[in-house]
């Protein structure tokens, strides 16, 4: 019987003709924008980084979040008035991120690395 650590990687077998085509097809097959929230310990996570990052601000910070992913960071610090750039490679995240938008929402969001 097989156990859970014998399971094959899920990105096991797929070979990319670049680092960025291997970024996206990453994204394409995980899903970055629960990774967050899919439990309590995830919202730990979020949680604790918040409390560290806040440690170091000052009203009038500006933040630039390197790897922003689904933007969660990205969305809670713009909403508490923080003047936010976001970049991020994987189109699906930045597809994910942009949906979350609200019309008031303010902040730059760039695809690159």
């Amino acid at each position: 019987m097989k156990k859970a650590d014998d399971r094959p990687h899920f990105m096991e077998g797929y070979v990319a003709a670049s680092d960025n085509e291997l970024v996206q097809e990453i994204y394409r097959r995980s899903d970055e924008n629960t990774r967050l929230n899919k439990s309590k310990a995830a919202r730990v996570e979020f949680h604790t980084t918040v409390r560290y990052i806040e440690k170091y601000l000052t009203s009038d910070s500006r933040i630039l979040d390197i790897g922003a992913g689904a933007g969660e960071y990205s969305l809670y610090f713009s909403r508490r008035g923080y003047d936010v750039s976001a970049l991020e490679l994987s189109e699906n995240n930045i597809r994910t991120f942009k949906s979350k938008l609200a019309s008031d929402d303010q902040l730059s969001i760039v695809q690159g690395n």
